[in-house]
C-alpha cells in the first residue's frame, strides 16, 4: 500500500467495483501517467463508494422528520402551561416543518463537507509526521553533539593527565 506509482489502486477495490480499474490499462506503461490517473481514480472511487451512504443518510433523515415533528409537538403540549400552549403549537405547526427541512439540508451540508475534507486530514497528518521526523532529527543531532563534546572533554582530561604524569617523571 506504500506504492508511490499508484499501482495499489489496481488491487484494493473489491468486486464489482474493480470493474472500473479497466480505465488503468492504457496508463500502466508509464509510471508518471499511472500516478496521475491513480490519484483521480482514487477520488472517483471514494465518491462512488460514498454516494450510497449519502443517499441512505438523506432518506433516513427524511423518514425521521414526521417523528421529530410529533415529538416536539408532544414536548410542547406536556411542558407548556395553559397560556403559552396555543401560541406555541400554532407556531410549531407553521414554522416546524420548514425548520426541520432546513435542519436536514444543514446536516447534509456538514456530512458532505466532512467527506470532502478527507484529503485535508491526510495531508495534515503527513505534515505532522514530517514535522515530528524533523524534530527527532534535531534531538538526535543535539545528542550526537553532546556525545562528541563529552569525548573531547575526555581526551582533554586524558591529555592533561598524561602531561602531569610526564612532568612528575621529569621531576623525579
Amino acid at each position: 500500500m506504500l506504492d508511490k506509482f499508484g499501482f495499489e489502486e489496481l488491487i484494493i477495490h473489491p468486486p464489482p467495483l474493480n470493474i472500473f480499474t479497466i480505465v488503468f490499462l492504457p496508463f500502466i506503461i508509464k509510471d508518471t501517467f499511472m500516478r496521475a490517473v491513480s490519484t483521480v481514480f482514487a477520488k472517483f472511487m471514494f465518491w462512488v463508494e460514498n454516494i450510497f451512504f449519502i443517499l441512505i443518510y438523506f432518506f433516513f433523515e427524511l423518514l425521521m422528520l414526521p417523528l421529530v415533528f410529533l415529538r416536539v409537538f408532544y414536548n410542547i403540549a406536556v411542558l407548556s402551561n395553559f397560556l403559552t400552549f396555543l401560541p406555541l403549537i400554532i407556531l410549531w405547526i407553521i414554522i416546524g416543518p420548514l425548520y426541520l427541512l432546513y435542519a436536514v439540508f444543514q446536516d447534509m451540508f456538514y456530512f458532505l463537507k466532512i467527506l470532502c475534507d478527507y484529503q485535508l486530514e491526510e495531508q495534515h497528518y503527513r505534515a505532522q509526521d514530517e514535522e515530528e521526523f524533523k524534530q527527532d532529527k534535531i534531538v538526535i543531532y543535539n545528542e550526537v553533539i553532546d556525545v562528541m563534546r563529552s569525548i573531547l572533554q575526555l581526551f582533554i582530561k586524558k591529555k592533561e593527565k598524561a602531561r602531569s604524569l610526564s612532568v612528575i617523571k621529569i621531576l623525579k
